[in-house]
């Protein structure tokens, strides 16, 4: 499986490029990929299926996956968690920061979040275009 992450400012032309690469065979676009959490949890905007997004198979599915297989998985927190290394400008602290066990936790969540989209889609390359380089 491959990521493409599209990094950069609001405005900037990454929604563009996205859409281009989406046009890349066996690849699927999630769009800010980042923001599942506040969209899905919170019912926030329609999946690029056209369905809301909490009925969307995808994320229902993604959703599941990652309750069953994490017992400790609480969405809420994991938000707060994503809001948080956002503020991060560099990776200097990453490799300290990923020894300590809530952060390991966080970092295999979004491994298997990457992962699970490939499995559930069939699909060996995703776009994400969330922009932050954190």
């Amino acid at each position: 499986m491959e990521i493409i992450y599209i990094a950069g400012d609001g405005r900037s032309g990454s929604t563009l490029l996205d859409a281009i690469l989406s046009n890349i065979e066996n690849s699927i676009s999630i769009g800010e990929g980042y923001r599942f959490w506040v969209r899905f949890y919170e019912g926030e905007t329609e999946c690029g299926c056209k369905t809301p997004i909490q009925h969307c198979k995808l994320w229902k599915q993604l959703d599941a996956a990652l309750k069953f297989e994490f017992s400790h998985y609480d969405p809420v927190l994991f938000w707060a968690k994503v809001r948080e290394i956002q503020f991060f400008r560099n990776f200097e602290p990453m490799p300290e920061l990923l020894q300590n066990r809530e952060w390991r936790e966080f970092g295999s969540i979004v491994t298997r979040f990457y992962e699970l989209i490939g499995e559930i889609t069939g699909k060996s390359i995703i776009i994400d275009s969330s922009k932050s380089i954190s």
